[in-house]
């Protein structure tokens, strides 16, 4: 399990490989929550690689009744999470933000900042892709707010990119810029690698707000990173 979270990022297959074989040496122990666990990680890996749905949804369906039965609440609240993102891959926006809610309380009675904070980031995204710019801006700099309280550094970055891009989307280049710059010195600070993302979006920014010199600094291959 703890294998298939660090490919997560990086090999989408072998995060897949990994959980798949967590999942048959759960099955074999019995244990129920190392299956629900073993079963909501493999949920995760199969749909950042983009696998069919119809494999994915058990998964987490079986996750959640496990936790359920053990009245695993931080088990239930990851669950609730993940399937809001799963029926948000799969352009149900209804199920997705039903499910937002149920992560949100569960991770607010758990006292669960960081799982808070990402539920947030993430609703604000799908309102982004609903062309809700206000409630999209809305909810994820109350996620970037809740994210600084952490030492979850790489989720604050990606709040701060976030922000930029939901600016940038809602025509407002100028303050997508400023996300973006505090989101790449943010990860200086803490010694993260900046997500090429960042420098590819702020060179975008600046082609928005006509400053072609730096625009090309960002776009172009070296990124200055």
């Amino acid at each position: 399990i703890a294998i298939a979270k660090l490919y997560w990022y990086v090999n989408n297959d072998s995060a897949v490989f990994y959980a798949e074989s967590a999942k048959q040496l759960a099955d074999i122990s019995g244990k129920p929550n190392t299956m629900a666990e073993a079963s909501r990680i493999l949920a995760i890996s199969k749909l950042n690689a983009f696998k069919n749905a119809s494999e994915i949804q058990p998964l987490l369906d079986n996750a959640l009744l496990g936790f359920k039965q053990l009245s695993d609440k931080k088990g239930i609240a990851d669950t609730y999470n993940n399937l809001r993102t799963f029926y948000k891959h799969t352009n149900d926006k209804q199920k997705a933000f039903a499910y937002y809610d149920s992560a949100l309380v569960a991770y607010r009675q758990l006292s669960d900042i960081k799982g808070e904070a990402a539920v947030l980031n993430y609703v604000g995204i799908i309102y982004q892709s609903m062309g809700e710019f206000r409630k999209a801006i809305d909810f994820t700099l109350k996620g970037l707010v809740v994210r600084e309280k952490t030492d979850d550094h790489l989720g604050i970055v990606y709040s701060y990119l976030n922000v930029g891009n939901i600016f940038l989307a809602g025509a407002q280049p100028e303050i997508a810029i400023r996300y973006y710059q505090q989101g790449i010195a943010y990860a200086k600070k803490h010694a993260i690698q900046s997500p090429e993302m960042a420098f590819n979006m702020l060179g975008e920014s600046y082609l928005q707000v006509g400053d072609l010199d730096k625009a090309g600094n960002y776009l172009l291959p070296s990124k200055g990173n």
